[in-house]
Protein backbone atom coordinates (compact mmCIF):
# COMPACT_ATOMS: atom_id res chain seq x y z
CA UNK A 1 0.00 0.00 0.00
CA UNK A 2 1.25 3.60 -0.93
CA UNK A 3 2.15 6.02 1.96
CA UNK A 4 -0.56 8.59 2.62
CA UNK A 5 1.24 10.90 0.83
CA UNK A 6 1.91 9.09 -2.38
CA UNK A 7 -2.23 8.12 -2.36
CA UNK A 8 -4.53 9.33 -4.62
CA UNK A 9 -7.83 9.19 -2.48
CA UNK A 10 -10.34 12.70 -2.68
CA UNK A 11 -12.99 11.70 -5.15
CA UNK A 12 -12.56 15.33 -6.67
CA UNK A 13 -8.82 14.61 -7.58
CA UNK A 14 -9.86 11.16 -9.15
CA UNK A 15 -12.39 13.18 -11.48
CA UNK A 16 -9.67 16.16 -12.38
CA UNK A 17 -7.37 13.26 -13.60
CA UNK A 18 -9.65 11.23 -15.52
CA UNK A 19 -11.22 14.30 -17.14
CA UNK A 20 -8.22 16.23 -17.96
CA UNK A 21 -5.06 14.11 -17.71
CA UNK A 22 -3.65 12.67 -20.68
CA UNK A 23 -4.12 8.75 -21.60
CA UNK A 24 -1.85 6.13 -22.94
CA UNK A 25 -2.76 2.71 -23.62
CA UNK A 26 -1.13 -0.29 -24.22
CA UNK A 27 -2.95 -4.14 -24.10
CA UNK A 28 -2.66 -4.31 -20.60
CA UNK A 29 -2.91 -1.13 -18.78
CA UNK A 30 -4.36 2.47 -19.10
CA UNK A 31 -2.51 5.37 -17.75
CA UNK A 32 -4.34 8.49 -16.96
CA UNK A 33 -1.43 11.07 -16.28
CA UNK A 34 -1.97 15.21 -14.85
CA UNK A 35 0.63 16.90 -13.99
CA UNK A 36 0.31 18.50 -11.02
CA UNK A 37 2.46 20.26 -8.45
CA UNK A 38 1.93 17.82 -5.80
CA UNK A 39 4.80 14.77 -5.70
CA UNK A 40 3.23 11.28 -7.50
CA UNK A 41 0.21 10.53 -6.47
CA UNK A 42 -1.44 6.74 -7.50
CA UNK A 43 -4.63 5.29 -7.55
CA UNK A 44 -5.24 1.48 -9.05
CA UNK A 45 -8.32 0.43 -10.69
CA UNK A 46 -9.03 -3.19 -11.32
CA UNK A 47 -13.08 -3.20 -12.12
CA UNK A 48 -15.50 -5.82 -12.47
CA UNK A 49 -15.27 -6.13 -15.55
CA UNK A 50 -11.58 -7.89 -15.49
CA UNK A 51 -12.27 -10.49 -13.18
CA UNK A 52 -15.79 -10.86 -11.08
CA UNK A 53 -13.57 -12.69 -8.16
CA UNK A 54 -12.44 -10.04 -5.30
CA UNK A 55 -9.06 -12.22 -4.63
CA UNK A 56 -7.73 -12.01 -8.67
CA UNK A 57 -8.83 -8.17 -8.40
CA UNK A 58 -6.94 -7.57 -5.21
CA UNK A 59 -3.95 -9.53 -6.42
CA UNK A 60 -3.73 -7.71 -9.51
CA UNK A 61 -3.83 -4.10 -7.26
CA UNK A 62 -0.87 -5.43 -4.84
CA UNK A 63 1.22 -6.54 -7.38
CA UNK A 64 0.89 -3.19 -9.18
CA UNK A 65 1.43 -1.35 -6.26
CA UNK A 66 4.28 -3.37 -5.14
CA UNK A 67 6.15 -2.70 -8.31
CA UNK A 68 5.31 1.00 -7.82
CA UNK A 69 6.93 1.40 -4.23
CA UNK A 70 10.81 1.13 -5.12
CA UNK A 71 10.57 3.25 -8.16
CA UNK A 72 8.63 6.29 -6.13
CA UNK A 73 11.67 8.34 -6.18
CA UNK A 74 12.40 7.67 -10.38
CA UNK A 75 8.77 8.26 -11.36
CA UNK A 76 7.90 12.18 -11.96
CA UNK A 77 5.75 14.26 -9.89
CA UNK A 78 2.31 13.94 -11.04
CA UNK A 79 -1.53 12.32 -10.13
CA UNK A 80 -1.84 8.89 -12.04
CA UNK A 81 -4.84 6.57 -12.44
CA UNK A 82 -3.68 2.91 -13.54
CA UNK A 83 -6.18 1.03 -15.10
CA UNK A 84 -6.47 -2.59 -15.40
CA UNK A 85 -7.84 -4.58 -18.80
CA UNK A 86 -9.32 -7.79 -18.71
CA UNK A 87 -6.38 -9.09 -20.36
CA UNK A 88 -4.05 -8.15 -17.24
CA UNK A 89 -5.21 -11.72 -15.99
CA UNK A 90 -3.79 -14.20 -18.17
CA UNK A 91 -0.55 -12.93 -16.79
CA UNK A 92 1.65 -13.91 -14.36
CA UNK A 93 2.51 -11.45 -11.42
CA UNK A 94 6.17 -10.98 -13.05
CA UNK A 95 4.89 -10.39 -16.11
CA UNK A 96 2.37 -7.43 -15.10
CA UNK A 97 4.85 -6.04 -12.90
CA UNK A 98 7.64 -6.26 -16.13
CA UNK A 99 5.23 -5.07 -18.46
CA UNK A 100 4.48 -1.89 -16.00
CA UNK A 101 8.19 -1.10 -15.61
CA UNK A 102 8.18 -1.11 -19.48
CA UNK A 103 5.20 0.67 -19.63
CA UNK A 104 6.21 3.69 -18.12
CA UNK A 105 9.69 4.07 -19.39
CA UNK A 106 8.40 3.81 -22.76
CA UNK A 107 5.94 7.03 -21.83
CA UNK A 108 9.20 8.41 -20.32
CA UNK A 109 7.57 8.96 -16.78
CA UNK A 110 10.34 7.59 -14.73
CA UNK A 111 13.46 9.74 -14.44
Amino acid sequence: MFSKKHRLAKSKDVKLVLTRGRGFFNPYLTIKFNNSLNPFRCKVIVSTKVSKKAVVRNKLRRVLRSTTSPLLSKIKPGDYIVTAKISTVKLSNTEVAHNFQEFLKKLKLLS
